[in-house]
């Protein structure tokens, strides 16, 4: 007689657990088969970390998002992580609920003044997330923070030091300026510092684009201790001597650690300011003096000129950064790279992003290929910013080995010449 034989619970264990395994295996194979660009966007739509972390606000598109970096009134700051370039960037999320008309535009024209900058002491942008509720900027991260607090923590600055990042931010400033954008805002708050002590100007948000230099603007913009005297005339007023008074203050706040103009109100600090009264202390020097009494000039058109600022004698001497070789926003494939452009294309390569995929890109910070462009081109340029620092240090080295083996030779030759026996005249003559 036939008996059916009926498989075992055990046996349907493994029978299922094979077949988990085999799934496991099987979706590990697709994984791997997966270039690093097509894993990180399927993760985005399928993988249930990165949805749990899209849902409780950790994640933006390529971004991780971690720390505070610093809160506004509009906006706050988180350090940011690009998942596929491997680079640390800043966030600014801003809330869509609180932004009006007219915060909108700043927004907008903050936007599009970065996009038009390319300098390495101007925090630059990379990319623009939108949501239903939010706006993400993408911009340079500054490890060591703003100015405005290294003063605050550790005191006023050497001249020597001074000198150094006062020379970085008039030369970001002249960048601006040369492209008809006026910042108004500058203060010791927005200027910040990357770990190698490289100043860098930020928050463009009441920046403004000219026609031309000489046009009239009527909005005050700015922090108040900062503000040039023109701006409480309620009268028309023109950008660059509105920055260059800016910079006059924010250099007496650098090699003093306070503020010329000092009140309790707002309405007293603007007597004093259009008053011009201020005393600079008896240890800065001559030569700084003389500059910032000729910056912090009542009338506009007595103020020194950004070419004046760079040939005036306090600053004589030291190095001024040369601006960044322009590139393109998106990669082009039709166009003659230069060095730092093909870089960032081959990166985006090795990522898995084709060169079908790079064509016709819009010319535009909201496309995260052109986001991770835009950083692979970035870590390029820092790398040839290495090596260039890499071969000066070389050269500095072979220098100063160079003088100490001179001086080794002429120490060495005075204690012959010390230590020979000398001859009187008489017996030489003999």
């Amino acid at each position: 007689m036939a008996v059916d034989v009926l498989p075992s619970i055990d046996s349907n264990n493994n029978s299922s657990s094979t077949r988990n395994e085999n799934l496991v295996s099987l979706n590990n194979e697709r994984n791997i088969a997966l270039t690093a660009f097509a894993r990180l966007t399927k993760d985005l739509s399928e993988d249930e970390r990165c949805l749990k972390e899209l849902s409780l606000g950790k994640r933006i598109g390529f971004y991780r998002l971690r720390g505070d970096l610093g809160s506004g009134n509009f906006a706050k700051v988180k350090l940011g992580y690009h998942c596929l370039v491997k680079e640390k960037v800043a966030v600014k999320i801003l809330d869509k609920t609180k932004l009006d008309e007219k915060t909108q535009r700043l927004l907008s024209r903050e936007i599009l003044s970065m996009e038009k900058l390319h300098h390495p002491n101007i925090i630059r942008i990379f990319e623009v997330l939108e949501t239903y509720s939010k706006i993400y900027m993408i911009v340079e991260y500054a490890s060591s923070g703003e100015l405005f607090h290294k003063i605050l923590n550790e005191g006023k600055f050497s001249e020597a030091v001074a000198k150094t990042y006062f020379a970085q931010i008039i030369t970001a400033i002249s960048h601006m300026h040369a492209r008809n954008i006026i910042h108004r805002d500058i203060k010791a708050e927005n200027v910040f510092l990357n770990a190698s002590g490289c100043v860098k100007i930020g928050d463009l948000g009441f920046s403004t684009m000219v026609e031309s230099p000489e046009q009239q603007l009527n909005t005050f913009c700015g922090s108040p201790p900062y503000a040039a005297p023109e701006l409480f005339k309620d009268d028309y007023y023109l950008g660059k001597f509105v920055d260059i008074w800016a910079l006059g203050i924010l250099l007496y706040f650098m090699v003093t650690g306070v503020m010329p103009f000092r009140a309790d109100t707002v309405g007293k600090l603007k007597r004093k300011i259009l008053e011009g009264s201020y005393t600079i202390p008896d240890h800065v020097s001559e030569q700084c003096r003389f500059l910032i009494s000729q910056i912090l000039r009542p009338v506009p058109i007595d103020r020194c000129t950004m070419p004046e600022i760079m040939r005036s004698l306090w600053i004589e001497g030291t190095p001024f950064p040369k601006d960044l070789e322009s590139h393109t926003m998106r990669p082009c494939l039709d166009s003659k790279n230069s060095c730092v452009e093909e870089e960032g294309i081959e990166q985006l390569l090795s990522y898995g992003v084709t060169k079908e995929m790079m064509l016709d890109l819009p010319d535009t910070c909201r496309h995260n290929i052109n986001g991770s462009y835009r950083l692979a081109v970035y870590q390029a340029e820092k790398r040839v910013l290495q090596r260039q620092l890499e071969k000066e240090a070389i050269v500095e080295h072979e220098l100063n080995e160079l003088k100490l083996k001179k001086d080794k030779g002429k120490k060495s030759a005075n204690a012959k010449n010390a230590n020979s026996p000398t001859q009187s005249k008489f017996c030489t003559i003999l």
